[in-house]
C-alpha cells in the first residue's frame, strides 16, 4: 500500500520472463507437479518483481478454485487476449499442448519485437547523440568565432551565418531550460504521449513492408491456432485481431467478421483490408475450400516470418551505411559553414 493508502499497479512483466514462465510451468507440469505447487515454485525463484506479483494473482485464482485460462484472464493484461480463448478450449483437450503453443507464440512475439525495436531505436539513439553533440560543438564554436568574424566586418555566408547564430541560440540557457522541461514533461507523460501519437501515427505503419510482413504473420498464426482448437471463424477473427498491436487493423477484422456473420468466406470478408496481400487472401481462399484452413494459416505464419526478418535484415543492411552519410552530411556542412569564413580571414593575413 501507498501512503495514500492506494496500492500500487504491478508493472506488465518484459516478454521473457512471460516465455521463462510458461516454459518452467509446462517443463513441471510435464513432471507430474500440481498446478498450485508450480505457481508456488515459480512465484519464488523469480527475481522480477513484476512477475513475481502475476503469479501471486495467478495462485490466488488457481486456489479459489479457478481454471488456468480463467486465472490469465484474471491477470489483466499480462496475457494476449487471444491466449486465455486458446487455453480455454485447450483445457478441454491437452493443456500441456495448449500451453507449449503458447509458449511457442510468446517466443515468436518477443524475437520479432526486439527486431522491430533494433530498426526503431538504433537510428534514433544514433541521431539523437550526434544532433547533441553537434548542439553542443556548434554553440561553443559560435560564442567564440561570431564575435571575431563580426569585429572584422567579414561578410559571411547563408551557411555560415545560419549555423553560427543557430549556434548562439543553442548556447543560450533559455534553450536548454526548455529542452529540460519538454524533457520532463515527455518522460512524465510518456505512456499517454505514447499512446496519442500511436492513434495518429500506427495505421501509417501498416504502410511499412515489413510491419506488414509481422501483421500478417501474427494474425496468421493466432487466427490458425484458435480454428485449430474449434472456435468458430467469428470469434477466432475478433480475438486475432487483438494480437496484432495496431488498432485499425483490429477495426478491420472487426469489419471482417461481420460480413462473415453474413456468410461471406473468410477471404473475401478480408480483401477491403490494406494488409493482406493477394497470396495470402489465396491461400486462406484455399485453405477454406478445402477443410485445411489451419493448416494453410500456420504454414502462412511461418512463410511471414521468415519474410519479416528478411525485410528486416535488408532495411537494417542499408540503414547504417545512409545513417553514416547523413551524419557525413551534416558534418561536412558545419566544416565548412566554420571553416570558410576562417579561410577569408588566413587569405587577408
Amino acid at each position: 500500500m501507498t501512503s495514500l493508502g492506494v496500492s500500487k499497479i504491478p508493472l506488465k512483466p518484459p516478454n521473457q520472463e512471460v516465455v521463462l514462465f510458461l516454459r518452467n510451468l509446462l517443463v513441471m507440469l510435464q513432471a507430474g507437479v500440481s498446478l498450485p505447487r508450480c505457481l508456488q515454485s515459480l512465484k519464488a525463484q523469480t527475481q522480477n518483481r513484476s512477475m513475481q506479483n502475476v503469479l501471486e494473482r495467478l495462485l490466488a485464482q488457481i486456489e479459489e478454485g479457478k481454471s488456468l485460462s480463467q486465472a490469465f484472464h484474471a491477470a489483466g493484461d499480462v496475457f494476449d487476449p487471444f491466449v486465455t480463448a486458446f487455453l480455454k478450449v485447450g483445457e478441454e483437450s491437452s493443456l500441456l499442448a495448449a500451453l507449449e503453443a503458447i509458449a511457442i507464440y510468446y517466443e515468436k512475439s518477443d524475437r520479432y519485437s526486439r527486431k522491430v525495436s533494433s530498426v526503431l531505436v538504433y537510428p534514433a539513439l544514433v541521431l539523437s547523440i550526434a544532433l547533441i553533440l553537434l548542439v553542443l560543438i556548434s554553440s561553443v564554436c559560435s560564442r567564440m568565432l561570431l564575435p571575431f568574424f563580426q569585429s572584422l566586418h567579414l561578410e559571411l555566408g547563408l551557411l555560415s551565418r545560419v549555423v553560427l547564430q543557430a549556434g548562439v541560440f543553442f548556447g543560450d540557457w533559455r534553450f536548454w531550460l526548455a529542452m529540460v522541461s519538454l524533457l520532463l514533461i515527455w518522460i512524465r507523460f510518456f505512456p499517454l504521449l505514447r499512446k496519442a501519437a500511436w492513434r495518429k501515427l500506427g495505421p501509417m505503419t501498416l504502410r511499412w513492408r515489413f510491419v506488414r510482413a509481422l501483421v500478417q504473420a501474427r494474425f496468421a498464426r493466432s487466427f490458425g491456432m484458435l480454428v485449430g482448437v474449434g472456435n468458430s471463424l467469428v470469434v477466432s477473427l475478433g480475438q486475432a485481431g487483438k494480437t496484432a498491436g495496431h488498432s485499425s487493423f483490429s477495426d478491420q477484422l472487426g469489419q471482417a467478421a461481420v460480413l462473415v456473420v453474413e456468410g461471406e468466406p473468410v477471404a473475401k470478408a478480408l480483401v477491403n483490408s490494406e494488409v493482406f496481400e493477394p497470396l495470402f487472401l489465396q491461400l486462406i481462399d484455399i485453405g477454406e475450400e478445402s477443410g485445411t484452413l489451419e493448416k494453410q494459416l500456420l504454414w502462412l505464419a511461418d512463410t511471414y516470418e521468415m519474410l519479416f526478418e528478411e525485410r528486416v535484415d535488408a532495411l537494417l543492411l542499408w540503414m547504417e551505411p545512409g545513417l553514416m552519410a547523413g551524419l557525413g552530411l551534416l558534418t561536412g556542412a558545419f566544416i565548412f559553414a566554420v571553416g570558410s569564413p576562417l579561410a577569408q580571414v588566413m587569405g587577408k593575413l
